[in-house]
């Protein structure tokens, strides 16, 4: 293997590498965004179950909260995106949460199983690398 060739193994590596630590990312922000998702459908379920007259709080953010209470347990507003906000049931914003939890979790497999096949490519890579120093 001549010194281009060389050069060319490493340059790819670090694709590579650089790669696989774009995907680790979005598999963190997957991560991140289906755990409040998961906090969400707990909070929906919550209503749900509630009569109306219990005392919640509701957080305003960074740790703050709020005392208050549920006026109309019917009916949640949901922002879909682009700013739009629509009215939904309870049972209705569950059902799209969960579907929401379930292609994210897709994705993430996906995300998973490409980087594993970056990975045994980089091995693979390497071995030759290692093998073109020995000679």
């Amino acid at each position: 293997m001549n010194q281009n060739n060389v050069l060319e193994g490493y340059q790819n590596m670090q694709e590579f590498n650089n790669q696989l630590q774009a995907m680790q990312q979005q598999v963190d922000v997957l991560e991140k965004q289906t755990v409040e998702l998961n906090t969400v459908k707990e909070g929906l379920d919550s209503i749900e179950q509630c009569n109306g007259d219990e005392e919640i709080l509701i957080p305003l953010g960074s740790g703050i909260f709020l005392k208050g209470g549920i006026k109309d347990k019917a009916q949640v507003t949901m922002n879909v995106g682009a700013g739009i906000v629509v009215e939904k049931s309870i049972s209705g914003a569950l059902k799209l949460v969960e579907e929401q939890i379930v292609k994210m979790g897709s994705f993430k497999e996906e995300l998973t199983k490409e980087m594993g096949e970056i990975s045994m490519t980089l091995q693979k890579l390497q071995l030759e690398m290692q093998k073109t120093q020995k000679e």
